[in-house]
């Protein structure tokens, strides 16, 4: 018998129309039961993402399923778009040929020695968001428990970010600014 209980060609109980629910049923959705066919989530939903957005997204209910707010889950994610040229590319290799590599900027011969062991720990390449979001993830739960103590305390996107600079990132150049538009981006697009 195909799905639906009934075999072709057979007419449905008596007191039935076909494709109908019982009188007790509950409609499909609420936005349906309203007569709305196309909620503006859905239609969000329905739009394609670009690469970026997808890796933003990514990234984004990754660290939220880790137990961050929204807010802090934007923070780190923008942190990481900016300090990834803006692309959250996993492949990307630091501008002017420095020692950066990843959406951290992670030194060769440093931290991206610890991006290579998990990988490799994992059975995936390195060059991976999974990888290099779990790598993240290891090292504020590691030796950058600190970072991720003051981040679980801030109360707004703009600290957030600001804590998830000073104290996970660490740059050179720390430019606040590009960082919490990046995180504020991110959190309007995916936050609730």
């Amino acid at each position: 018998m195909p799905p639906g209980g009934r075999s072709r060609g057979t007419t449905p109980a008596p007191g039935r129309r076909a494709g109908l629910r019982s009188a007790g049923a509950r409609p499909r959705s609420a936005a349906r039961a309203a007569g709305v066919t196309n909620p503006p989530r859905a239609q969000q939903a329905k739009k394609k993402l670009s690469q970026l957005e997808r890796r933003e997204q990514y990234l984004y209910k990754y660290f939220v399923g880790k137990g961050l707010k929204p807010y802090q889950a934007a923070a780190l994610a923008g942190n990481l778009e900016y300090e990834s040229g803006g692309k959250l590319n996993p492949r990307q290799k630091q501008i002017g040929g420095g020692p950066g590599r990843g959406i951290a900027q992670w030194s060769v011969d440093g931290r991206w020695q610890g991006v290579l062991a998990l990988a490799k720990k994992m059975k995936l390449s390195p060059y991976t968001l999974k990888v290099q979001a779990a790598f993240v993830w290891q090292e504020l739960k590691g030796p950058y428990a600190p970072a991720l103590r003051a981040l679980r305390k801030a109360k707004n996107v703009t600290a957030a970010s600001d804590i998830v600079e000073m104290k996970y990132e660490v740059a050179g150049v720390p430019a606040l600014a590009e960082r919490r538009r990046a995180a504020k981006k991110i959190l309007g697009k995916f936050g609730p």
